[in-house]
């Protein structure tokens, strides 16, 4: 069954087509869910009901070919409220010198590294990263979402690239990766 003929019979109450959405759809949301959760269960819990606003939003898609920037950004939401609602504390004091670009590290490593660095930033610093970086939200949307202001959301992904960055690189008085 082609995409479009799927959603047409979610759209209709076909369980077997909403199992087959879900099941299509449901890995690729829990990825999304789990960039800005650091518990497991809460990303779970996010997937799950972003999969539910998904399934009983269908009639406001209008492009099946931008199905999956729609749900996504249904998750993202989804997870933004969830963070809203645990009031997270936002820096905004710039670092004193601006960190100078090296070579994409990240080009070496495995997904499931980078992942597990992400979830060891910050809850604050983690969230503006994956709008900024993987989401492509611009700052001056992530500060309307987040109820920031522009310098706060810079600020936070300077210093999540810092940290991601001390990770990284080599450093000959730590091991690679290790955390201080």
């Amino acid at each position: 069954m082609d995409l479009p003929d799927l959603i047409d019979k979610c759209r209709q109450g076909n369980r077997q087509a909403q199992a087959t959405f879900y099941q299509q759809f449901a890995p690729v949301v829990l990825g999304a869910c789990r960039r800005y959760l650091p518990a497991d269960a809460e990303a779970e819990d996010a997937m799950i009901q972003s999969m539910f606003k998904s399934l009983t939003s269908l009639d406001t898609l209008r492009d099946p070919r931008t199905i999956h920037g729609w749900i996504r950004r249904i998750a993202v939401n989804e997870c933004l409220m969830i963070l809203r609602k645990k009031k997270l504390e936002w820096s905004d004091e710039l670092p004193a010198r601006m960190p100078s670009p090296d070579p994409d590290p990240q080009d070496q490593m495995q997904a499931e590294e980078v992942l597990s660095l992400l979830k060891k930033l910050p809850l604050g610093y983690r969230t503006i990263f994956n709008l900024y970086v993987l989401e492509g939200y611009t700052h001056k949307e992530i500060g309307e979402l987040l109820d920031i202001s522009l310098n706060t959301s810079k600020s936070q992904l300077i210093q999540a690239r810092k940290r991601l960055a001390t990770w990284i690189s080599p450093n000959e008085n730590k091991p690679q990766h290790e955390i201080s």
